[in-house]
């Protein structure tokens, strides 16, 4: 099965399912790395996610919706939950042959 894989986070991950791989670029064998920057609310939700750098720009939906589904532990200050602003991470797309 090909899925993609989020690395780099410096935020505890609650779901940590792979983004998918879309299936035209499997046929293709292509690879990708997309850069996301995203913030994480009170309740450990990712809002406002976007893309800041991608080797290849047809994977970006599906990093972008990757981001959206996403839920992280929130940040906390004196043990209050906090929103987390422009978290960051990369998620990588590769073939395992």
């Amino acid at each position: 099965m090909a899925l993609g894989q989020e690395i780099k986070s410096d935020k505890p991950q609650i779901t940590n399912k792979g983004p998918v791989y879309p299936k035209k670029l499997i046929e293709k064998n292509a690879t990708d790395q997309v850069h996301l920057m995203f913030d994480i609310d009170k309740t450990g939700h990712t809002a406002n996610c976007q893309v800041t750098s991608s080797t290849n720009p047809e994977f970006n939906e599906s990093a972008l919706e990757h981001c959206r589904q996403q839920r992280y532990a929130p940040a906390t200050i004196n043990g209050v939950p906090t929103v987390n602003h422009h978290h960051r991470t990369i998620v990588n797309y590769s073939l395992d042959n």
